[in-house]
């Protein structure tokens, strides 16, 4: 809601700078547990992952700034299914049942508002 509100005033670039500069320290708190150094081969896995995110976080913003997030944020929801095929796909991953029953209630949570709004509006 934040993006949604700053991207009337704001360019997405910034509000996605502002994005990462909150998360920086709540992801390192969680990282300092875990955190193992990555090799140098990994760098430009690195680079990548962080040009992409940063883009995904610029296109979301843009997305928010030009439609109501009650239309955007089910395409965003998308990523859960995606992340799992890949994941299953790429590394053999599977997903527990309650990432499907999470997945389930957002997207039937989404398709509500979705069809609410579209009788109001």
């Amino acid at each position: 809601m934040m993006s949604k509100m700053l991207a009337r005033t704001e360019p997405a670039s910034v509000v996605a700078f502002y994005m990462n500069l909150v998360l920086l320290p709540i992801s390192a708190v969680a990282a300092m547990f875990a955190w193992t150094m990555p090799e140098w081969r990994h760098l430009p896995w690195l680079i990548a992952l962080g040009i992409f995110g940063n883009l995904s976080q610029v296109f979301m913003v843009r997305a928010l700034a030009a439609a109501p997030a009650s239309a955007v944020m089910p395409f965003d929801f998308l990523r859960l299914p995606f992340v799992a095929v890949i994941g299953f796909a790429m590394f053999g991953e599977l997903s527990d049942v309650w990432v499907w029953v999470g997945a389930a209630v957002i997207f039937g949570a989404a398709y509500l508002i979705a069809r609410d709004e579209t009788k109001s509006g």
